[in-house]
């Protein structure tokens, strides 16, 4: 959704423990946003637009029967509810760093405990990990920032985490002496490389999803 957020509120990072890693679950309530508000009221409209078709006179909709109409108002009514029910979702972004499978996994979950964005990065193709600041908020000592991770692939950048600098100064630490100062694993040049890394990715995607 488009627009910055003007009253959004980050909820402190938890940290989990599992086997072979750690997990970092960011909740976040999120605030009032243009985005936000237009999504909302694009919702409504389709809502309102539900309602009123099974009104409609005949010389408005010529030739749709009355039945018809109202499959179709119905139809409208429950697309304008789910764009309203997920604009205004509580979201809590997850960040796994998974030492046992060498692996970090990023996704977000809604508040029906279900998985969306989900995406899955080898060490050996981070090529970077640290974070940005508002500079606007630079003379603030409880300044935001946002943990980016750099990778190879598509789209090459992960924006994981949003909190205090000492929040994301403990999780980029733990990323990269946890993580990435481990024995790499090995890199095979070429065809082989690109065959080897897609099946790892489906066979990891399959089994966390």
């Amino acid at each position: 959704m488009s627009g910055q957020p003007t009253d959004s509120k980050s909820k402190s990072i938890q940290i989990e423990d599992f086997e072979g890693g750690r997990r970092f679950i960011q909740g976040r309530v999120i605030g009032f946003s243009f985005g936000k508000l237009f999504g909302i009221s694009f919702g409504v409209l389709w809502i309102g637009l539900g309602l009123m078709m099974p009104f409609l006179s005949e010389a408005t909709a010529p030739g749709i029967a009355p039945m018809l109409k109202i499959v179709t108002g119905s139809v409208m009514v429950l697309f304008g509810v789910f764009i309203v029910y997920a604009v205004r979702r509580n979201i809590g972004r997850v960040l796994e760093v998974d030492l046992a499978n060498r692996s970090i996994r990023a996704f977000v979950i809604d508040n029906n405990n279900r998985r969306r964005a989900f995406r899955e990065i080898a060490f050996q193709n981070i090529t970077g990990v640290f974070s940005e600041f508002d500079e606007s908020e630079l003379q603030n000592t409880n300044c935001s920032e946002s943990l980016i991770i750099n990778y190879r692939g598509w789209p090459g950048r992960l924006y994981a985490l949003s909190g205090r600098s000492e929040q994301m100064a403990m999780v980029r630490d733990f990323i990269l002496t946890e993580a990435l100062h481990r024995q790499p694993a090995l890199i095979v040049d070429g065809v082989d490389s690109f065959i080897a890394h897609t099946k790892w990715a489906l066979k990891q995607r399959m089994k966390w999803q």
